[in-house]
C-alpha cells in the first residue's frame, strides 16, 4: 500500500490520546494493509492531561532521582496493582469481558502497565519488550503465587488464534521460557500457571 506507512505513523502520534488505535493497527494487519507498529496494545491508561500519584511516569521519574537505572526505574513503575497474583491478557478485551488491567483492579492481582507517557518514551527506546519482559521475569522470580490470562482465554487458544506479534502471544511465550526456572506448571484450565 503506498500510503501505509504514513498512516501507521498518524495511528501511532493517534495512539496517546485515543487506546483504540491499537486495535484498528490490529485490523488493518489481519486484512494485509499495514504492518504493526511496535508500540501497540499494551498498558495505555494513564491521562497525559492530569497525572496521579500512582501514574507510572511520575514514578518512574521519581525513581530515576532516587538513582535507579532507567531499565530498573521503568519496571517498577510499570508493575501496577498488588496482590499474589498476576495478570496478563488483551488490552482490548472482547464484549462482555474485563481487559487485564480491569480483571487485577476488579478482583485483585498485579498487572503490566506503563502508562500512555512512559510507554511512549520506552517505544523511542525500543525499550517496550525489554521492560515487559523483566516485569514478568521478575513477578515469577519473587514467586507469585500464579499468573492468569483475562478474558476468559486459555494459553491454546491465544497461541492458536492470535498472531504472534500480539503482547499476549508474547508475554505467553516468555512465561512458557520461565516457568521451568522458577516452578511453575500450567493450571488445570489451561489459563495460567500456577506454583504447587
Amino acid at each position: 500500500m503506498r500510503y501505509g506507512p504514513q498512516i501507521i505513523q498518524l495511528i501511532q502520534q493517534l495512539t496517546i490520546s485515543a487506546p483504540q488505535a491499537p486495535a484498528m493497527v490490529d485490523m488493518a494487519t489481519r486484512t494485509g494493509q499495514a504492518s504493526q507498529p511496535a508500540s501497540s496494545n499494551a498498558g495505555n491508561t494513564a491521562d497525559p492531561g492530569g497525572l496521579g500519584p500512582n501514574d507510572p511516569w511520575g514514578k518512574f521519574n521519581s525513581l530515576l532521582g532516587q538513582g535507579k537505572s532507567e531499565i530498573d526505574a521503568a519496571v517498577e513503575a510499570s508493575t501496577q496493582g498488588s496482590g499474589d497474583r498476576f495478570v496478563i491478557g488483551p488490552y482490548n478485551a472482547p464484549p462482555g469481558t474485563l481487559n487485564y488491567i480491569d480483571e487485577a483492579t476488579h478482583h485483585g492481582g498485579r498487572y503490566f502497565d506503563a502508562g500512555t507517557r512512559l510507554w511512549g518514551e520506552l517505544a523511542q527506546k525500543g525499550l517496550t519488550q525489554q521492560i515487559n519482559r523483566q516485569v514478568i521475569y521478575d513477578q515469577m522470580k519473587a514467586g507469585i503465587s500464579r499468573i492468569d490470562i483475562s478474558s476468559g482465554y486459555t494459553i491454546q487458544q491465544v497461541l492458536d488464534t492470535f498472531p504472534s506479534s500480539k503482547w499476549l502471544v508474547q508475554e505467553i511465550r516468555w512465561i512458557q521460557e520461565f516457568a521451568a526456572k522458577f516452578d511453575y506448571i500450567e493450571n488445570a484450565a489451561g489459563t495460567g500457571w500456577i506454583k504447587p
